[in-house]
């Protein structure tokens, strides 16, 4: 493998399990606890990365920090594109995920704000003595209640709307600060254990 591919093979390979990866964990409801599938994907976007930086070096025995660097944000823009395309594709067929992630997003939202005005109101009962606070009070947290929940409905819509746009924004964006902060722990490690 010459240095013009390295970044190519091990990017295609790595952006192919992260998507994968993450399209298995969305789709068996692994997803429930996110930070599972964050982990393992992060993990994988940092060896795939170290990987192919160790395999540059390697290859052309550069050691020079700023091209190591150039070879993972290379690398890293190829997980990039891979992962983009693997979740435009989950998307696409199964639609069902979008469905599900905007009605998720409405009950936790809803839900915030019933802890929230059970909260409020527990705190009015508490003032006993003054019966039209108390009345002032719960009208005002029930307002202010109806005022959240009208909003929730309007950003349901733009999140609808919008959602594709946040999903592959977020993964564009996730991807390369990974990327990113790879390619700076690669040079790191291999920079050490070559001196």
């Amino acid at each position: 493998m010459n240095k013009l591919s390295t970044h190519i093979f091990y990017g295609l390979i790595t952006g192919i399990v992260v998507g994968l990866l993450s399209m298995f964990f969305i789709l068996s409801n692994i997803n429930i606890n996110p930070s599972i599938s964050i982990v393992v994907s992060v993990a994988a976007i940092f060896i795939g990365i170290f990987l192919s930086s160790k395999k540059y070096v390697a290859t052309t025995g550069n050691l020079k920090g700023k091209d190591i660097f150039i070879n993972g944000f290379k690398t890293s823009a190829v997980i990039t594109l891979m992962v983009v395309a693997i979740g435009y594709l989950t998307l696409t067929l199964f639609p069902k995920i979008k469905n599900d992630t905007i009605s998720n997003w409405e009950k936790d939202n809803i839900a915030y704000i019933t802890k929230d005005s059970v909260e409020r109101m527990d705190s009015i009962l508490k003032i006993q003595n003054n019966p039209t606070l108390i009345a002032s009070l719960t009208d005002s947290v029930a307002k202010k209640t109806s005022d959240y929940k009208k909003q929730i409905a309007k950003d349901k819509i733009t999140f609808n709307d919008k959602f594709n746009v946040f999903f592959l924004g977020q993964n564009i964006l996730s991807a390369t600060v990974l990327g990113l902060v790879a390619s700076l722990v690669s040079i790191f490690i291999i920079q050490r254990n070559n001196k």
